[in-house]
């Protein structure tokens, strides 16, 4: 029943979330398509700004897990991408960050794999349950993927293998949002800033 509730409202409040004017500090690896999705979504982003309603750490960042560890509890909320998990924790084992991140293990998806949603309108996206949400590459190392989750996250697309894509999970009065890449094609993108759009409705 919990899952479900919380499915529920990860459609019902990005209708409301759409008209909140929010700011995100992004810190670690810049990404100019990452920005400018967040720019026309209507965020404010600043990589130095004292206020913000949702920290995006994109790869690898100069930030201690700790310090996000806190921000979270007192009811910040956090979105990672890629293997941001994996060097706040210094590697595979995520037991470090485990409370708070909702996982405890990182690894990498097999070449020439695929993620799918695993629920409909994920954020209030236009993805369906099923849709395909990102490819891993074929030419180069898989890209990153989660595995052992806590029972209290909830899986927002899994790759073909099983592992997790996305998820969301929360802790103490924040939430985290965790997203393995931007994703493939218009609906997938979408799925990431409805995702952080979401979060900063939440504060």
């Amino acid at each position: 029943m919990r899952r479900l509730t919380l499915f529920v409202a990860l459609a019902l409040l990005a209708v409301t979330a759409a008209a909140h004017a929010s700011s995100v500090l992004l810190v670690g690896e810049r990404d100019a398509t990452l920005e400018d999705m967040l720019v026309r979504a209507g965020f404010t982003v600043c990589t130095g700004c004292g206020f913000y309603d949702v920290v995006i750490v994109n790869g690898d960042a100069s930030i201690d897990a700790s310090d996000l560890e806190q921000f979270i509890a007192r009811g910040g909320n956090v979105a990672l991408i890629g293997g941001a998990p994996y060097y706040l924790a210094g590697g595979q084992d995520l037991s470090s960050i485990e409370d708070w991140f909702g996982a405890w293990w990182y690894t990498n998806e097999p070449r020439c794999t695929y993620a799918t949603a695993a629920l409909d309108r994920p954020f209030g996206s236009c993805l369906n349950l099923g849709d395909i949400v990102a490819w891993s590459s074929c030419s180069w190392d898989g890209a990153a993927a989660i595995m052992s989750l806590e029972a209290s996250a909830s899986v927002v697309a899994s790759w073909n293998s099983g592992r997790t894509f996305a998820f969301v999970h929360e802790y103490g009065r924040g939430r985290v949002y965790y997203q393995s890449q931007l994703g493939y094609g218009p609906c997938a993108r979408d799925m990431f800033v409805d995702a952080v759009r979401w979060l900063a409705w939440q504060r």
